[in-house]
């Protein structure tokens, strides 16, 4: 049920990246000739929402009703994180609660964005590392609840940090390594094919990583190190971030967007603006 409130807050807002997740629906759609390579990597969500938007007629609401989904799975992963690690039922639900009301699920988890599905496979692939394998449990089992997990990837990239935990917990358990490796190797499989299929190599990823240090190298201070990693806690965790991100629409329709730092009242070091289309 907090889950459910909580996601009313962002429910179907957008922001600057989410023509980009419209693009890319619209291009499985047929609507749309071409989108920007960069979310090419993350293609479940924008299918998932497309196929929503045929049965209900309205793309933004698909995305949200799809994220608000994931969004009260996490809440359920989250209490079974808190649970399996502190062994009571009362700090599950509390885990439950802070992860329903955090800052980043109010001002993010309906939107129409990917990252609520990313937060849920992390939390699922955590959940799985941190149990270890039950004796009596059929090894196909295993390989379907790991792949599941593993297919996070399709969803966000940056689920494949978590894999890589679940990989070290199962080699420190000296069981089911080999099962974990194989479903990974199947979801990047699957995700290979996709880009193969949309004309894309493999090589999006490393042109994202390089774009993200271009613009991250504009910035007049570090964004990387111990300190920016600190501050980064402290910013996702506040109601009233220090630091946050104003974006630029111009009239065209968010073909150029300008992201600005904002230091209290002052705005500074203002990136480069790049075009979405």
């Amino acid at each position: 049920m907090v889950a459910l409130v909580s996601a009313l807050f962002s429910f179907g807002r957008g922001f600057p990246d989410s023509t980009l997740y419209r693009e890319y629906s619209l291009f499985i759609l047929g609507k749309s000739p071409t989108f920007d390579e960069t979310v090419a990597m993350r293609p479940m969500l924008p299918l998932i929402s497309s196929i929503i938007s045929l049965l209900i007629g309205d793309l933004d609401l698909s995305y949200a009703l799809a994220n608000t989904a994931f969004g009260v799975l996490g809440t359920l992963v989250s209490y079974k994180l808190g649970k399996s690690i502190f062994k009571s039922e009362e700090t599950g639900v509390l885990a439950a609660v802070l992860y329903a009301t955090s800052p980043t699920m109010l001002w993010f988890g309906a939107a129409v964005l990917v990252d609520t599905p990313a937060y849920f496979f992390i939390g699922l692939v955590a959940l799985l590392a941190l149990e270890p394998i039950k004796q009596i449990q059929p090894r196909w089992r295993t390989f379907l609840q790991e792949t599941v997990a593993a297919m996070g990837i399709l969803f966000k990239e940056s689920v494949v940090f978590a894999l890589l935990f679940l990989l070290l917990a199962r080699f420190r358990q000296r069981r089911g390594f080999k099962t974990a490796l194989a479903s990974i190797l199947l979801a990047i499989t699957i995700e290979a094919g996709i880009l193969a299929f949309l004309s894309l190599d493999p090589l999006v990823f490393v042109r994202k990583f390089l774009l993200a240090k271009q613009y991250s190298s504009s910035y007049e201070y570090s964004t990387w190190g111990i300190i920016p990693l600190v501050k980064s806690f402290i910013n996702a965790f506040s109601v009233f971030p220090r630091d946050r991100a104003i974006y630029s629409v111009s009239d065209s329709g968010c073909d150029w967007i300008s992201i600005c730092k904002v230091h209290t009242k002052k705005y500074a070091h203002c990136l480069p603006s790049f075009s979405l289309s």
